[in-house]
This record gives C-alpha cells, structure tokens and sequence, in this order.
C-alpha cells in the first residue's frame, strides 16, 4: 500500500498565489476525470477530482488550523489565514458546509482573542464561516476530545510548519493536539512526562480524529526553538497536503535534515498502522523533495534528547537534560507559565518566576505558551559539547 504527498511552491501569501498553491496541491493528489452518468445524454457528465475527492455536497466540514497564541499573521506563530480562506473556498466550491475550530493549549487568551488577533476571524467574518468553541467533549481512553472533530462528516487539518522544543517538529498529526479543548491539554503532559510517552498521547489523539485531508502553510515556516516566539522565521516557499497526515510529516521531517523515525510521532503511527511513514512508500508529487530540503535548518536545542536510545536517555537526563530558564528581564509576571505547569514546578519568589527543577518534566509548556519569550531552553554543557 502507498500514499501521496504533494508539494507546491508558494513564495506569498496573497491571496490568489495561495488559493492556486493549495488548488494545485490538492488537485495533484486527487487528478480529475469525468465521471459519466450521462445515460445517453452528455451533458449530466461531472468533473470529478480535487478537493470534490474528499468532500461532497451537503457535507458538514470541519478545518482545524493550528492557533497557539493570540499572535498576528506575521508572526508565524500560527496558521496563516490566507491558508485558510483557500481551504475555505475549496470546501465551499465542492459543496461542504464549513465550519473552523482549534482550541490552544495553556491558559491562554479566549479562544475569541485568538481568532481575531491571527486574522481568521476576520477570514471567517468575510466567507460567512462560522467559528467553533471546543466546548462539548467525549471521553476516549480517559483523553477529552472535541465532540466537533468527532461528528463532522469531514476533518481537514491546516497545521504550521514549524518547530517543536517538546517533540522536534509539528506537522499533521501534533496538529490533532488541538482537539484537546483548552486546558486538558495540561492534565495530558502530566500523564505523560517525557517524550516518548507523550507521542504515545499525541498517537492516541490522532487515532480518534484522523483528518481525511491535511494542507500545511509551509510559506513561511519557524526553526530553532518553536513553535512560539523563540523560534526563528524561515521563508520555506512550501504548500503541502496529503490524505495522510503520517506521510505528510515523513516528507516534512527530510525537507529539515531529518529520517522520518526521528519524529516519534511518525515512528509510532507507522507502528500502529494509522499512516505509512516509510518513505519508501510514500508517492512525492508536484515539485522534488530535493527541490525543498534544508540542509542548514536549525533544529531545536532539545532535538538531540529524542535520538538518544531512551534507557540511555533515563539513566543520563537527571543529569545532563536542557532546562526551561526564566528571562526576568523580559518576564511581566503574567502568570501564564504557572497555569499551564503540568506538576506545579513554578512559583512566584521574591516577586519573581522561579522553577522548581525537582518536580519539573521538561514539558516545556512553559516555554510554548509565554507570550513574552522570557522562557527559554537553557543549555546543558554536556548536550552543547555533542550538538558541536
């Protein structure tokens, strides 16, 4: 069995050059042909393809961008909203009935702030799509999932190509985190404190809400410490989209330097059968994968933990891990890294943040939500000497 992935080049987000880009991109994965239902009379043929592959008329849609902060479009933070208008006008186009809906992680802004501040609100407000709250939940293996995700006909993911100081990289199925309504998301990195476990989570999540469809906005992607304001904006030129979210982030893994199995996620949903992450059997359509790989991207400082073998990693990590460090300078006392703190590391002391490092598991959730960029990945000597 194999799966496709297409690539697109972009160098803009107006909003014609991105519509084309994603048109293109979906079109390259679902070519269109003439379907005859003529019965004798021509003109009943229908083109069929694109975007009408994966959504019909009268479907309910449901596009999950990935919204992390309450950050304008330059920021490149989040998902672009010019990204999501084509998506939008595709759906639209094939007869779906859309809606958008994320919910970001941590003790963040309204969900409101959110859409109004990375212009999708105002992208919704001008296709007349409504916005969704994940506010009804069902259970699954003890996980909240947004009964939205859960009850559409359709599920398009439009995630970011960005880093991830936690697990390397996010792409399509990090994306799915987001149908974690709100703060759950702190009680999930508390079962899982580490990495590996954590993955194991992300899988589980992906599993109950596989996209039929992921497009990411690769235009302007983030590397180093990601995915918030640490990291650095990189203009990548990329559109991509896939059927498979698996494939999708085996593809984005080569384009920065990386294997695909260097990405736990994508390791993991290979195992579990929910994705083919092998390049081997993953079909490259539309422009080269060479045509796109960075050989100088910069990975985050944390990268290196996850390519050690784990009983190696535990015996060593008391030792030699990276840390989250507090800028106090930058630090306005918001209080927002002491929400999100899965295990209560973090205090106020002598009216400053201070981490308590005996409890913290390096969820770096703290560094993924501050709105200031006063978290930051503080370096072990021993990690510096290897990355060197």
């Amino acid at each position: 069995m194999r799966s496709k992935v297409s690539l697109v080049r972009c160098d803009n987000y107006q909003v014609e050059s991105v519509y084309e880009a994603v048109k293109k991109s979906v079109d390259l994965l679902a070519p269109h042909f003439i379907r005859d239902n003529s019965r004798g009379n021509p003109e009943r043929s229908e083109r069929v393809g694109g975007m009408g592959a994966y959504v019909k008329t009268g479907q309910k849609v449901l596009i999950k961008p990935n919204l992390l902060s309450a950050k304008p479009p330059e920021s490149g933070i989040d998902t672009h909203p010019e990204v999501v208008r084509a998506v939008i006008r595709l759906v639209k186009e094939a007869g779906g009935r859309v809606s958008v809906g994320d919910s970001p992680g941590g003790s963040v802004k309204k969900i409101a702030d959110v859409y109004e501040a990375s212009g999708i609100a105002r992208v919704c407000r001008e296709q007349d799509v409504p916005m969704l709250n994940f506010e009804k939940i069902e259970m699954f293996k003890n996980i909240p999932i947004a009964r939205a995700a859960l009850k559409t006909d359709v599920l398009i993911s439009v995630p970011k190509f960005k880093t991830h100081s936690l697990m390397t990289m996010t792409g399509g199925v990090k994306n799915l985190f987001g149908i974690v309504p709100g703060l759950f998301k702190t009680e999930c990195h508390k079962r899982a404190p580490n990495p590996d476990i954590f993955a194991d989570l992300l899988v589980d999540v992906y599993s109950y809400a596989r996209p039929h469809l992921s497009v990411i906005d690769g235009i302007i992607g983030m590397e180093g410490d990601g995915p918030a304001s640490a990291g650095t904006l990189r203009q990548m030129d990329l559109i991509a989209a896939s059927g498979d979210a698996v494939s999708l982030d085996a593809v984005l893994a080569k384009i920065i330097g990386l294997e695909p199995f260097d990405i736990s996620t994508t390791r993991e949903a290979d195992l579990r059968g929910l994705g083919i992450g092998r390049l081997d059997y993953i079909d490259v359509v539309g422009e080269k994968l060479d045509n796109f790989v960075q050989s100088d991207f910069k990975l985050p400082k944390t990268s290196i933990l996850h390519r050690i073998p784990s009983p190696v990693l535990k015996f060593i990590a008391g030792f030699f891990k990276d840390k989250p460090d507090v800028d106090q300078d930058k630090c306005k006392n918001c209080g927002i890294c002491i929400k999100s703190c899965p295990k209560q590391a973090i205090m106020v002391k002598d009216g400053q943040i201070k981490i308590d490092y005996s409890k913290c598991i390096l969820c770096l959730c703290c560094h993924e939500f501050c709105p200031e960029n006063a978290v930051f990945i503080k370096e072990n000597f021993f990690f510096r000497l290897i990355r060197s």
